[in-house]
Order: C-alpha cells, then sequence, then structure tokens
C-alpha cells in the first residue's frame, strides 16, 4: 500500500512539474531520459520511453518547439542526429526539482545498508513493472489484431 501511495504522490508531483513545464508526461519522460543520459539518437530515446519512433520524433518536435531540447549532427555518423537538453530546460528542472535534492539531507538517518535495501526494493519493483508494461502492451496488440476492421 505504501508503494502505492508513494506511486501516487510521484504522479501528483510529477503532473504538477509538467504543467509548470507547459509540456505533457511523455514530454517530461523524454527530458528525464536525457538528463539522466546527455545525449542520445531518437531511436535510443524511443527505446528509453517505450514509444514507437514516429511517437518519438512527434514528442522531440513539441519539446524542441518548447525550447528544451536541441538537435545536432552526430559527429561519428553524419546520418544520426543527437538530441540534448537545452540550458532553457536545465534552468527549469532546477527549479522544479532543486528543492528535491535539497531535502536528500533527511535520508541520512539510514544506514548504508538501509539505503541498499531500499535501492534494491526499487529496482525489483522497477523490473517488475516493465516487464508488465510489455505484458499489457502484448494483449492490447493482440486485442487490436483480432478487431474486426471497418473497410
Amino acid at each position: 500500500m505504501e508503494a502505492r501511495l508513494q506511486q501516487n504522490a510521484y504522479d501528483r508531483f510529477e503532473e504538477a512539474a509538467a504543467e509548470y513545464f507547459g509540456i505533457n508526461r511523455t514530454d517530461m519522460l523524454c527530458l528525464d531520459v536525457l538528463d539522466r543520459t546527455g545525449q542520445m539518437t531518437a531511436g535510443g530515446l524511443a527505446r528509453e520511453t517505450g514509444l514507437t519512433t514516429g511517437a518519438a520524433t512527434a514528442m522531440l518536435d513539441r519539446v524542441e518547439k518548447a525550447g528544451y531540447v536541441r538537435r545536432l549532427p552526430d559527429p561519428s555518423d553524419r546520418r544520426r542526429v543527437l538530441v540534448e537538453l537545452t540550458d532553457k530546460a536545465r534552468q527549469a528542472t532546477r527549479e522544479v526539482f532543486g528543492s528535491l535534492a535539497d531535502a536528500v539531507p533527511e535520508f541520512d538517518r539510514y544506514t548504508d545498508e538501509q539505503l541498499m535495501l531500499i535501492r534494491d526494493f526499487l529496482r525489483l519493483g522497477s523490473d517488475l513493472l516493465v516487464v508488465q508494461a510489455a505484458r499489457v502492451q502484448e494483449l492490447t496488440r493482440r486485442r487490436d489484431r483480432s478487431r474486426p476492421r471497418d473497410s
């Protein structure tokens, strides 16, 4: 129950953050991936976010228009394009998420061993959710294939 409540609180915070940025939650996921990884190709972003390449391109168009990402030629392969956060995105990220980082000392009451247990619990939960998301996506594909199509 506590994990569900924590997820609900996270969703509420993430929704508020997306509203502040003026983008949707899928777009926020793109910014989060880039914040963690630095530069990435559009295809890499599609894989990391679980989007189709077409949906990832549309997402990148939106966040680029909002001024949060820029596309750059890949220096190692001119046919590829890399995507990275802009200074505007980094500033907005500091404004929204900075106070969370400031709260980290509150976790000092936990031992390193306890924090590793919490980390392992969260990783296990994340891995489970990724597997279950893939399962539900497959259920959706099967359902959609079995529906009669209008001519």
